[in-house]
């Protein structure tokens, strides 16, 4: 049995390209950094790191926790996972690391720039409706 990605590539189809963009944004007391993928209005994954708001640029600049170069995160047993096309939003906050799978467009992560969350806790709450559905 083929997996679809894979019958793409026999056809001679290439999977869409993701674009990669971001923003950052203060979420209560804590600076937080967003970067995605997407394939048209698709999300294809996101990651989000919050540091408290006095974390010095230096402190952001050597976080290693997602090395958007080679589009990873590093999960906390250390080991990296690759993050293009998985369809998984990676939060990583004060509390750890969540990672739940997604099916956002583009338009979806509007609210988390614009809209004023007054915590991670509610950023999360918000997150949380865009789980796929069950089968």
């Amino acid at each position: 049995m083929l997996a679809v990605g894979s019958s793409a590539l026999l056809l001679g189809k290439a999977p869409p390209p993701e674009d990669v963009t971001g923003a950052s944004f203060l979420v209560g007391n804590w600076f937080t950094v967003m970067e995605y993928g997407r394939s048209g209005e698709d999300v294809t994954w996101v990651v989000l790191r919050a540091w408290p708001e006095t974390a010095t640029p230096q402190e952001r600049a050597t976080d290693t926790r997602f090395d958007p170069a080679a589009a990873r995160i590093r999960r906390p047993d250390g080991r990296w996972v690759g993050v293009e096309g998985t369809r998984t939003l990676y939060f990583f906050s004060s509390e750890g690391l969540l990672v739940a799978p997604i099916a956002m467009r583009e338009s979806d992560l509007t609210p988390i720039v614009e809209e004023s969350f007054s915590s991670l806790a509610e950023l999360e709450g918000y997150i949380a409706r865009f789980a796929p559905p069950k089968p």
